[in-house]
């Protein structure tokens, strides 16, 4: 027995499967390759990096993107607000967003805002044209623009929508009509801002 004792032994290394199986698995699936146990039991060195990939569905991405463009423009945060309608829109369009996009326009109170807010009011409208909160977005914008006639328009059309709509018939019409009048009588022609 001390002879076999002393016979050297062999041992006969498998190569590992590891590369294998991740060359033929997508990348996405990297991470799990890595977590399988060699042939040779040997641990695999841990990765570098674990990351969490998630695929969103465009539905799933346009109502969370949506959520948080609104949560922005109630924080009071009105350029990033349409900065990610901005992004909800080229999703899928829709009136809201375009409606939502203007009041956070005219909500940053910059005069370089009021022309996009107006686009995005008139979209609403095209989309949308029996919306009455849409034509008072619009009126509204218009008026901040200083087309003050249109502004009158869109708010008339928003009354004949919806007639007990409140606050354009006993705010919004009557301030534009009273400055639309104003300008009338100075010879104005419906617009503040002369091209």
């Amino acid at each position: 027995m001390a002879n076999n004792a002393s016979t050297p032994v062999s041992f006969s290394l498998k190569p590992s499967t590891l590369k294998r199986n991740q060359a033929k698995r997508p990348a996405v699936f990297a991470v799990a390759a890595a977590e399988e146990p060699d042939d040779d039991s040997t641990p695999p060195p841990p990765p570098k990096r674990q990351a969490l990939l998630t695929l969103e569905d465009s539905e799933t991405k346009w109502s969370r993107l949506r959520n948080e463009a609104i949560m922005l423009a109630e924080a009071e945060r009105f350029r990033e607000a349409a900065g990610l309608f901005d992004q909800v829109l080229q999703l899928r369009e829709d009136a809201a967003i375009y409606e939502m996009k203007a009041q956070a326009l005219l909500d940053t109170l910059e005069i370089l805002d009021r022309f996009p807010a107006v686009l995005a009011a008139e979209r609403a409208t095209v989309l949308r044209p029996d919306w009455p909160d849409a034509w008072q977005t619009l009126g509204r914008a218009q008026f901040a623009l200083g087309e003050i006639e249109l502004s009158v328009r869109s708010f008339r059309r928003a009354l004949e929508l919806k007639p007990d709509f409140e606050d354009v018939r006993d705010e919004d019409l009557p301030q534009a009509e009273a400055l639309w009048e104003q300008m009338k009588e100075r010879g104005l022609r419906g617009r503040l801002l002369e091209p």
